[in-house]
């Protein structure tokens, strides 16, 4: 029997400390060091290989950066310009199209890559569909160098093609590069399949796990409040500041409730590219006493043990962590029904769920729960109950099992 270990590689494009790179983190901590060489390969800036290690990476595992061709600065650029609705949309098509021709041209990027850096399995993280075209591209050169097991995850919504011709041609090489194609929820998959033709033997499911950790204590979770200066009741979010995360309309919501709750109080967790947007609407609703940003919190566990209700606005998703981690902290939780939230929460049962981008419904729904305590405390007790379905070690051997890995 052969010594050698099992390579095993994971592309992420970049890291934004959200539920893509939660699952990175818990993949990479599944293989063991003394029978995998493990490296992760990144495109992205300079500072990820620091995040990375920050978030939990083991510092036995080498992270590698590629260079690919990239829209990221075009795109920061016109941004910061502040330009007219007409003009960015206009942009984003042309911006669209762009990166699916540096696709093509970082297929050769990453076959040289990783002709350089080989490994027996990869496993390809992307947050949606298209998505990072930088993953795609890893995708068709590994499976062109003759990498083994290729196992491609998609986390987040896939879009409609905006470009048939070109898209349906990816989308063909993909599929057939792609050892396995692996979603988080069962909504996830079935898209994958109907909407972008990819083979039904291939494109499989695992929902996403957590690893339930002993709640914050009392005195962390009071001090916590005591120190962002936290009035009752408390609502909040935990998620990256963009505006596909709807973040604004919890902010509408706060606006209305607070004639019924002055002293009601809204937790931001997550830093992004909407957060000077978002401060700029809190000043002109009068609201900078009620809402309170805090950026990034490396154990935002305590955040949301901090909260009354637990609301995730967004308006597009996959199977998203963080509601699991509220449920798991035993929280009353309002969620849009969206994408795979509805396999995490049960309508009326254990929790409440709000058609995407209803200011009116999503604030009905608070009002309800801020009204009726007693109702509150029933949805989290089942929610909590329900979030032992959705244990971390349940995900981590199935992804083993369809990897061909003991």
């Amino acid at each position: 029997m052969s010594n050698l270990k099992c390579r095993v590689g994971f592309f992420i494009e970049n890291y934004s400390a959200g539920g893509l790179e939660r699952m990175l983190v818990d993949l990479v901590n599944s293989f063991s060091p003394t029978e995998y060489v493990l490296t992760v390969f990144c495109a992205g800036d300079n500072e990820i290989v620091t995040r990375l290690f920050q978030s939990g990476i083991p510092p036995f595992v080498d992270l590698k950066k590629i260079n690919v061709l990239s829209t990221k600065f075009a795109e920061e650029w016109v941004w910061s310009k502040n330009p007219p609705k007409y003009i960015w949309l206009l942009f984003l098509g042309i911006i669209d199209l762009l990166r699916w021709f540096f696709a093509g041209f970082n297929i050769h990027r990453c076959k040289f890559f990783l002709k350089n850096n080989p490994v027996d399995v990869l496993y390809v993280l992307n947050g949606g569909y298209p998505a990072a075209r930088s993953c795609l591209s890893t995708t068709i050169a590994a499976h062109n160098i003759g990498i083994k097991t290729i196992v491609l995850i998609i986390t987040a919504k896939p879009q409609h093609r905006r470009w048939p011709l070109l898209e349906r041609l990816f989308d063909r090489y993909v599929s057939l590069a792609a050892t396995y194609v692996i979603s988080n929820s069962n909504y996830l998959t079935q898209i994958m399949i109907i909407d972008r033709g990819f083979d039904p033997q291939k494109a499989k499911t695992i929902l996403g796990g957590i690893q339930v950790s002993p709640p914050p204590s009392i005195n962390t979770v009071q001090e916590f409040r005591k120190k962002w200066f936290l009035q009752s009741p408390c609502i909040g979010s935990v998620a990256v500041l963009q505006y596909h995360k709807g973040q604004r309309f919890l902010i509408e919501a706060l606006e209305i409730l607070k004639v019924e709750f002055p002293s009601i109080s809204c937790l931001l967790v997550g830093d992004g590219p909407e957060r000077a947007a978002l401060e700029r609407m809190v000043q002109e609703k009068d609201l900078v006493k009620n809402v309170i940003f805090i950026g990034f919190q490396k154990d935002f566990r305590i955040a949301i043990a901090a909260m009354d209700i637990f609301v995730h606005p967004s308006l597009e998703e996959g199977f998203p962590y963080v509601i699991l981690e509220a449920m798991a902290l035993q929280k009353p939780i309002i969620a849009t029904r969206i994408a795979g939230i509805p396999e995490q929460i049960i309508d009326g049962e254990s929790g409440l769920l709000v058609e995407p981008g209803q200011t009116n419904t999503l604030t009905e729904s608070l009002r309800r729960l801020l009204r009726d305590p007693t109702f509150a405390h029933k949805l989290a007790t089942k929610s909590f109950l329900r979030s032992k379905q959705f244990e971390i070690n349940e995900m981590i051997k199935a992804y083993h099992q369809f990897t061909f890995l003991p």
